[in-house]
């Protein structure tokens, strides 16, 4: 289906939705590639290079480490990644003013990242 790259941001230990995520995908046919916790977003730009991942998909449940998915994606846009390789997310952003801002794809609901997965990949259906 696609390789993916998962992760927790930087400072955050909290992995229990993303490895829920990398059970179901995984159980969907995509190829995961689990970075684990704390991750950096030159660590996440690397793997995603290394094995030339189609998602990369990075969650924080810390209000602290939320700000490290919006670094993510800014370094996968530094590094010419995007648009090819999607960004998910499954928390949302913090911007400078406090509101909260969703990543690219933001998924609110663990067991719709599936078809999240696969719309991003153009083999699904269009409801998420």
């Amino acid at each position: 289906m696609g390789k993916v790259v998962l992760g927790t941001a930087r400072g955050d230990i909290h992995d229990i939705g993303k490895n829920l995520v990398a059970t179901i995908l995984s159980a969907s046919g995509f190829q995961i590639f689990d970075l684990g916790t704390s991750v950096t977003p030159r660590q996440f730009v690397a793997k995603a290079r290394e094995i030339d991942a189609d998602i990369v998909g990075v969650s924080a449940l810390l209000t602290t480490t939320m700000a490290g998915q919006k670094a993510l994606i800014e370094a996968l846009d530094r590094n010419g990644m995007r648009p090819r390789v999607k960004a998910i997310s499954a928390a949302p952003l913090i911007t400078q003013n406090g509101r909260l801002k969703s990543a690219p794809t933001a998924i609110a609901k663990c067991h719709r990242c599936a078809r999240t997965g696969k719309n991003l990949m153009g083999k699904g259906t269009a409801a998420a």
